[in-house]
């Protein structure tokens, strides 16, 4: 928090600046960067749970449906879901297999980046790493959970 404010006050800065870089557009820009690129990893995040939530829901509704089952047309109905939740699960794994691999190594780095500075940081700086923090392991705990509960519902 002390670098921002002594950048915006003008102040001198204790690391060494290039007399051909503006440090207050370089400053903005690095901002302007980190929020996009945080906006656009928590637009993906949350589409990554909401479509391993779906999946759950598919398969919870496809486990009612077997209880509920009456008649062969029945058992012929469930069959056909199955199949197509499968493909949608296959489908959805080779597009996110990439993508999610990344935000779990992302995340693991930045979990143990944070710590290290929380170390080192006086307390000041804890209010921007503390709930950075919470929120990589609130992203890392949501989608482990959605997949361990995707592959019970499977299971059952």
């Amino acid at each position: 928090m002390c670098l921002i404010v002594n950048i915006l006050n003008g102040s001198a800065l204790s690391a060494h600046t290039f007399s051909f870089i503006n440090i207050k557009v370089l400053f903005m820009y690095q901002m302007l960067i980190g929020f996009t690129s945080s906006y656009m990893c928590a637009t993906y995040v949350t589409l990554a749970a909401g479509v391993l939530i779906e999946i759950v829901i598919q398969l919870c509704l496809l486990e009612k449906s077997l209880k509920d089952m009456e008649d062969y047309m029945d058992l012929k109905s469930c069959i056909y879901c199955h199949v197509e939740i499968l493909t949608f699960i296959k489908k959805i794994q080779k597009f996110y297999e990439v993508g999610v691999s990344a935000v779990f190594i992302g995340g693991v780095f930045n979990i143990c980046t944070t710590m290290s500075l929380v170390i080192e940081v006086d307390r000041t700086g804890l209010a921007f790493f503390l709930p950075y923090l919470l929120a990589m392991i609130s992203i890392i705990y949501c989608h482990c959970w959605c997949g361990s509960a995707v592959t019970y519902q499977a299971s059952i």
